[in-house]
């Protein structure tokens, strides 16, 4: 999965597939960035996902894509209810630094 970051929000498109299933069904995520190389830092985002039904939104959201789009990917509109970021001083340092966002 590659997120969209816009201007109006978070965005992706999902292949038909369990993960496309799931989302259409319950509409809850967590999505968790893998760490580079040579640190350990962590970014994790929750919420709930929702269907783009707006054609022209689709659009905008094709034309911003990296590669070219099929008809049967579904976009989604990620609501963030919850962040976490794990900094660390070093790979291996134990514990890491945690910031902590929560919706309301």
């Amino acid at each position: 999965m590659c997120p969209i970051l816009t201007e109006g929000g978070l965005f992706a498109f999902i292949v038909p597939g369990p993960k496309q299933r799931d989302l259409l069904r319950d509409g809850r995520y967590a999505m968790h960035a893998f760490t580079p190389q040579d640190v350990d830092d962590e970014f994790a985002v929750r919420g709930t996902a929702v269907r783009v039904g707006d054609r022209a939104l689709r659009e905008e959201l094709v034309a911003a894509y990296h590669t070219p789009v099929e008809d049967s990917w579904t976009a989604f509109e990620f609501d963030v209810h919850g962040v976490m970021l794990s900094r660390y001083r070093s790979r291996g340092d134990w514990p890491p630094t945690y910031t902590i966002w929560n919706q309301g």
